[in-house]
């Protein structure tokens, strides 16, 4: 009975991850939807973000008492961090323009793995051999993805370019969420993700030299600020909310589910083949980000109301969450450092 009450009190929170999940598979489309050069609409959507979270964040950083605003805000290490995510987003646009959105997406999500595997090395603990294993399948899942992928004939597009440009922006996205660990306590989540997309937004600011008159149509730009604002801010509060009641690793089982919503969403609304190999592809990926999700969730790892003040998932489509040693992390009171690792 008691488990019972506890699912049904979840659930709520619950639903609202499957949604985001599925609601982010739209990315790769909105990409292709939007007729502006991708470096520009990494641009757009960042400075919509910004403007959107920076007051909230701003707001929430000067009420959460003295222990955090004593603190100076580490400035080198929040440019550092938010240049790794203009790589990231720009690299991740790309591939979707160069590529079918299918390959791509299921190449990004490999940067759970690559967290799993890199942080043992950068911050200590023991690499366990059901990590390796999980990272075995994930490299299957993306050499059968590339090597039986097929000939498109006719479309233009280069998967291989886009598998590349996938692990590429999956590998910044990685060292961005490692780099960004120590900030959450100094910075605070929505404020950090804030000041994150504002570097982006400077630092991408010559890219509005590619717009010429033709790229500037009215669709284009309410297209740009729901990008900003129901695929960046909205999903990053609703999954701040969600961690309320849900672990991280639960958080990311249910992640999977955006490489599967990223591949129906292309096949319906851009009319994109569902290949064999990236179906394969795809299985592989999530076996082995699955797996470690499935074993950090057996070992109970459930945040408390103030460690989700610590959590940063600052691209919804990212959300998998977390895949490491569970048990350090509770030693050092560390869900807090393994939500921030893993994303937003």
């Amino acid at each position: 009975m008691r488990a019972v009450i506890v699912a049904n009190r979840n659930f709520p929170y619950l639903a609202v991850t499957v949604g985001v999940a599925i609601w982010q598979g739209m990315i790769g489309v909105m990409v292709n939807w939007i007729d502006w050069p991708a470096t520009t609409t990494v641009w757009a959507r960042c400075t919509v973000a910004a403007l959107v979270l920076l007051p909230i964040g701003r707001h929430l950083h000067a009420s959460r008492g003295t222990t955090t605003t004593k603190e100076p805000t580490p400035w080198l290490a929040v440019v550092g961090s938010g240049l790794l995510l203009a790589g990231h987003w720009t690299t991740l646009f790309w591939g979707y323009r160069v590529a079918d959105v299918g390959p791509v997406i299921v190449a990004v999500y490999t940067f759970p793995m690559m967290a799993a595997l890199l942080e043992p090395w950068l911050f200590g603990g023991r690499l366990e051999p059901r990590g390796l294993r999980a990272a075995a399948w994930v490299v299957l899942g993306i050499l059968a993805m590339r090597l039986l992928d097929g000939e498109h004939q006719g479309t233009g597009h280069d998967n291989g370019l886009g598998i590349m440009l996938g692990i590429c922006s999956a590998a910044l996205y990685t060292a961005r969420n490692l780099l960004s660990r120590k900030l959450v306590p100094k910075v605070g989540v929505i404020r950090m993700m804030g000041l994150q997309a504002a570097v982006v937004s400077i630092v991408l600011l010559p890219s509005l030299a590619m717009l010429d008159g033709s790229n500037l149509h009215a669709r284009d730009v309410g297209l740009l600020l729901l990008f900003g604002i129901a695929f960046t801010a909205v999903p990053h509060a609703l999954l701040i909310w969600a961690f309320q009641r849900l672990s991280v690793a639960a958080v990311g089982i249910v992640g999977s589910i955006e490489v599967v919503s990223g591949v129906v969403m292309a096949w319906v609304w851009l009319g994109e083949p569902i290949q064999a190999s990236v179906a394969l592809g795809a299985v592989g990926v999530i076996a082995g980000v699955g797996s470690e999700s499935v074993a950090a969730w057996r070992r109970g790892v459930q945040p408390t109301r103030r460690q989700v003040e610590n959590v940063a998932l600052p691209r919804a489509a990212s959300t998998c969450a977390s895949h490491l040693d569970a048990r350090r992390q509770v030693g050092a009171g560390g869900d807090r450092d393994a939500a921030i690792r893993d994303g937003a």
